[in-house]
């Protein structure tokens, strides 16, 4: 049981670091510098989703995440023929838990689904071979708008995630 248990961990701090991290640089440095910088700035958002796995990264990490934490909560809580989930640490790590999924849920419903439909506007754009209309260009702004506020759910629920596992096996 030890190996896998090693495995779901080592998949489980990656991906989470990496996820926790992302969302932080986004939250706090590239959504904001975008707004700020105006079409430059708008300039960044379309390369980084239309020509690069910006928008897959995110629910990748995410699902990876929260899948092979769940399998370590199971696990977990198997063998301890469900004591687990009473003792501190295992409500713990469940509240961490929730607030992942919370994470993950909103995230792809929210800002992943407002990301992806500024890729596909940003893609339209780029096909009628003229600047954005100023309807296009309040969807744009209304889907940033999106992204911006759902980021500001997800990122407290992440750090909530992270603060849970951190001090769980000290509580």
């Amino acid at each position: 049981m030890q190996p896998t248990m090693i495995v779901l961990r080592l998949f489980h701090v990656f991906s989470g670091v990496l996820w926790v991290g992302g969302v932080a640089m986004l939250a706090w440095f590239l959504v904001p510098s975008v707004q700020a910088t105006g079409p430059a700035g708008g300039g960044v958002m379309k390369h980084l989703l239309v020509n690069t796995k910006f928008g897959p990264y995110f629910p990748s990490l995410g699902g990876l995440t929260v899948l092979s934490g769940l399998l370590m909560y199971w696990r977990d809580a198997a063998g301890s023929n469900g004591a687990f989930y009473s003792s501190h640490m295992g409500m713990t790590l469940g509240i961490g838990g929730v607030a992942g999924l919370v994470a993950v849920i909103y995230g792809g419903g929210v800002v992943g689904r407002s990301a992806s439909g500024m890729a596909k506007l940003f893609r339209t754009i780029d096909a009628q071979g003229a600047p954005p209309s100023p309807e296009q260009t309040a969807q744009l702004m209304a889907l940033r708008d999106k992204v911006t506020s759902g980021s500001k759910v997800v990122l407290p629920m992440l750090l909530t995630a992270v603060i849970a596992m951190a001090v769980a096996r000290y509580v």
